[in-house]
């Protein structure tokens, strides 16, 4: 006899909610999630333009992630936000993630994020949010619009110190600053990018100048899947280059 899991419905809010928090180092990985999905959407639609983020400062405290693609409509909102599980990206081997938990990422770190899209002139925004009564998505308006499609991530919290800062820094370095450019002015989180100042080998191996890999952990070389790095050894990446 075989008998198929299932989720008890008494328990379902507690299970999207170890979901929405199933990160092991939330501030990265929530900001993280969101310009994957930007990068993705530009690639997917050939558009040359940069994800845009903007890191909270004093008198402004909000995290935003905003792209320029082709926006979500109402239903798309309805179907990707309101449920776990859901993902448009999971026959395309091109784009990171399809497991359908990404865009709830901010859940993480605030119990609210707040978004804004725009698609076929049509501006949606809506809130997702964690309550006493589990995680909901809130429409707030829709309305028409002239500006361009894309989408605006919106997530209060107050100013990183420096050793998130040097986290997030991390992070970025698979995103060229040409596809992804942090918009703070005393900044230098646009230095570090590894695509930007790197010698590239065959098979998308990377080997960081030396003035980088101290800033960016990556000691002798890394592989960048979707601008998602993993390192690699030198040793190993040459005598892979000396058999082919």
């Amino acid at each position: 006899e075989r008998i198929n899991a299932k989720i008890d419905p008494s328990a379902v809010n507690l299970v999207m909610d170890m979901l929405a928090k199933n990160y092991n180092d939330p501030i990265p990985s929530a900001i993280r999630e969101y310009v994957a999905n930007g990068v993705d959407t530009h690639r997917k639609e050939n558009r040359k333009k940069r994800v845009l983020l903007y890191l909270p400062e004093v008198g402004d405290e909000h995290i935003r992630i905003a792209d320029f693609g082709e926006g979500l409509s109402l239903e798309e909102i309805k179907k990707i936000y309101a449920n776990f599980g859901v993902s448009t990206k999971r026959d395309d081997n091109t784009q990171i993630g399809s497991f359908g938990i990404g865009s709830k990422a901010g859940l993480a770190i605030a119990d609210e994020v707040n978004i804004t899209s725009r698609k076929n002139g049509i501006e949606t925004s809506f809130s997702l949010i964690r309550d006493d009564k589990g995680i909901a998505t809130i429409l707030k308006e829709e309305k028409q619009t002239n500006f361009p499609s894309g989408t605006i991530i919106t997530i209060p919290h107050p100013p990183f110190d420096e050793r998130i800062t040097r986290r997030i820094r991390r992070m970025l370095s698979g995103w060229s600053k040409e596809e992804v450019f942090v918009m703070n002015l005393q900044t230098d989180l646009n230095n570090y990018r590894i695509p930007d100042v790197s010698e590239t080998y065959p098979e998308g191996y990377l080997i960081p100048h030396k003035e980088l890999r101290n800033v960016a952990q990556y000691s002798e070389g890394c592989v960048s899947v979707g601008g998602v790095l993993f390192p690699v050894s030198y040793a190993n990446l040459e005598n892979k280059m000396n058999h082919t």
